[in-house]
């Protein structure tokens, strides 16, 4: 009896989760939901609707921007790095991001990893964040292997 009941609960609980994954949320309805939330301040309602989104498959720049920017200011500088460098995936240029995933990074405990993207960025914000090259960086800068 017992048996059953847990493989009639599998399938249920199956059922459920693969009916959530296939309907994916549209990405442009997602996309204004989110930034009318972030601008009433409703961070937390944001979050919950961007989890959602992402648990539907929709998965785009700015919402991870958005993740990551709340991550970042409640001080979980690992699981801002973890939403800002998909966002950084997804569009290198964009020189906010760019500026949260070098600060996140570099607050979080991965030095290396703002070192290796901030190399990256635009001159405006290396100028910005005063990136400095390492010695090492001068002495094999033009060294090409053949």
């Amino acid at each position: 009896m017992g048996g059953r009941i847990k493989k009639y609960c599998f399938i249920l609980f199956l059922f459920f989760f693969t009916g959530r994954l296939c309907s994916q949320m549209p990405a442009d309805s997602v996309d204004i939901a989110t930034y009318n939330l972030l601008m009433k301040g409703n961070w937390d309602d944001m979050m919950l609707l961007a989890r959602k989104s992402i648990h539907s498959g929709t998965d785009f720049h700015y919402l991870r921007l958005r993740m990551g920017i709340y991550y970042y200011n409640k001080a979980n500088y690992r699981r801002a790095s973890h939403h800002l460098v998909k966002a950084y995936k997804m569009y290198s240029a964009y020189d906010l991001n760019n500026e949260y995933l070098y600060y996140a990074c570099l607050w979080g405990g991965r030095e290396t990893d703002s070192y290796f993207y901030a190399n990256r960025f635009s001159p405006e914000l290396k100028n910005k964040i005063g990136f400095k090259k390492r010695y090492f960086d001068y002495l094999f800068s033009d060294f090409t292997y053949t």
